[in-house]
């Protein structure tokens, strides 16, 4: 579900900076968050290229990633990272055989 819907958020992307228009809103602040935690978790996001860019970009502002950054999503990084290293499985690698199935 992920992959459908920022496929569809890179193409709002496609033709404006941010997916409200031409200023950040309210929009991008909701958006930047789910992103961001998916991002930590470990998902792809190199596979949609305009939503890369737009996370980037909002990410590099000042005061962006310090809201979203924090206590509980740094443990929960590390916990994911953790797991990670445990069991050899990957968001990335459970994503792609939950959408094959």
């Amino acid at each position: 579900n992920f992959q459908a819907v920022f496929s569809d958020l890179g193409q709002r992307l496609s033709d404006r900076p941010f997916l409200g228009g031409d200023t950040p809103n309210v929009l991008d602040i909701a958006w930047f968050i789910s992103v961001h935690r998916l991002t930590r978790a470990g998902y792809p996001l190199g596979q949609h290229p305009e939503l890369a860019r737009w996370y980037g970009h909002l990410g590099s502002r000042p005061g962006w990633l310090a809201q979203v950054n924090g206590g509980l999503m740094d443990r929960i990084g590390t916990l994911l990272r953790i797991w990670h290293r445990l069991t050899g499985k990957t968001l990335n690698r459970v994503l792609r055989r939950a959408s094959s199935t």
